[in-house]
């Protein structure tokens, strides 16, 4: 079914109305071949068509397509489909791999890019993130006061995980040093 699905973007079929195939797409459970919807996104019209597949792309079980949402997710030449590709970066799909695109979008999706870097952020980030407290950029004042908050709430979320992996680290090496203690009695 998504072969079908695919091949009908990728001809040209249903763009007028996009929707209803790309989010069938999303439903679809076993892992497809996404050469089609990137045929699809150079052929969409308008920045809305291709803002609409990069996030089907992002968002689906399409394989082969981590290069090129790592290309959108670094050009700001692709505008919309760019930021609609980095706002669902939190996705499983996405490794490391998509937090520097994420660094440099800050600017542009400051509370956003914050609330993404809580849920994947590593060391790096959190660093980045206590970094950028009190950072004042030409921001309407609600939307500084929501960048604070989203910015302690990652902050915070990023320790605790850290502090997780840190104390199972430390648990997992006691438990083979008492394994191996028992072993060797």
């Amino acid at each position: 079914m998504a072969d079908a699905l695919v091949d009908a973007l990728a001809e040209g079929k249903g763009l007028s109305d996009p929707n209803s195939i790309l989010f069938m797409l999303i439903g679809i459970e076993a892992p497809f071949d996404g050469a089609g919807l990137i045929v699809a996104f150079d052929r969409a019209q308008t920045e809305k068509e291709r803002s609409h597949i990069a996030c089907i792309i992002a968002q689906s079980k399409a394989t082969g397509v981590n290069e090129w949402l790592l290309r959108v997710a670094r050009d700001r030449a692709y505008g919309k489909a760019r930021i609609a590709v980095l706002m669902v970066s939190h996705l499983d799909r996405f490794g490391d791999w998509m937090n520097e695109p994420l660094l440099e979008a800050f600017e542009e999706k400051p509370v956003e890019v914050t609330g993404i870097l809580g849920i994947r952020g590593g060391e790096r980030e959190l660093e980045f993130l206590k970094g950028k407290r009190g950072w004042k950029g030409e921001l309407e004042p609600d939307v500084q006061t929501r960048l604070e908050t989203a910015l302690e709430k990652s902050i915070r979320r990023i320790e605790r995980r850290l502090a997780k992996q840190r104390s199972g680290v430390r648990a997992s090496r006691e438990g083979e040093g008492e394994a191996n203690g028992k072993l060797g009695k």
